[in-house]
């Protein structure tokens, strides 16, 4: 009777243990090219029309400095974008504003570099569709969305 008690224990225990990898293995839900697309376009955009507040930062009077940081720090975490995760990382750095100016220019050549990079990504995706033209920002995922529909 104690062997049948231990086997069925047994069987239990793997059976729990088998659902638990079971439904931690599923699997992930997959990003689509769209989904990449409309969020590069997107941090793209909320970089483009902020970046003159970095400029603020770096050259304005510090009242002004620091207006214009929160201006951008809120406009970077209001799109809650994962594409700006290396942008919100280099704020988060920014305890006091006064004290680091080496932390504002860091964060300003990142959103330079940053902002290339992605408009690099952005404008071979449209290369990929046989777009041989600069597309404007502003009706980039317009123009996107009438190419991946035709395709």
């Amino acid at each position: 009777m104690k062997m049948i008690r231990k086997n069925i224990s047994l069987i239990s225990m793997f059976s729990i243990l088998f659902t638990i990898q079971l439904v931690s293995c599923q699997k992930k839900q997959k990003i689509n090219e769209s989904q990449v697309v409309t969020t590069k376009i997107e941090a793209f955009n909320i970089l483009n029309n902020n970046h003159d507040y970095l400029h603020d930062m770096l050259n304005a009077d510090k009242e002004k400095g620091l207006i214009a940081f929160r201006n951008f720090k809120s406009a970077i975490l209001k799109g809650n974008n994962t594409e700006l995760t290396p942008i919100v990382n280099s704020l988060n750095r920014i305890k006091k504003y006064e004290e680091e100016g080496e932390n504002i220019k860091r964060l300003d050549e990142l959103v330079d570099y940053y902002q290339s990079g992605l408009s690099i990504q952005i404008e071979s995706i449209f290369k990929g569709y046989g777009v041989k033209r600069i597309v404007p920002n502003d009706s980039a995922l317009i123009i996107y969305n009438k190419l991946s529909l035709k395709n």
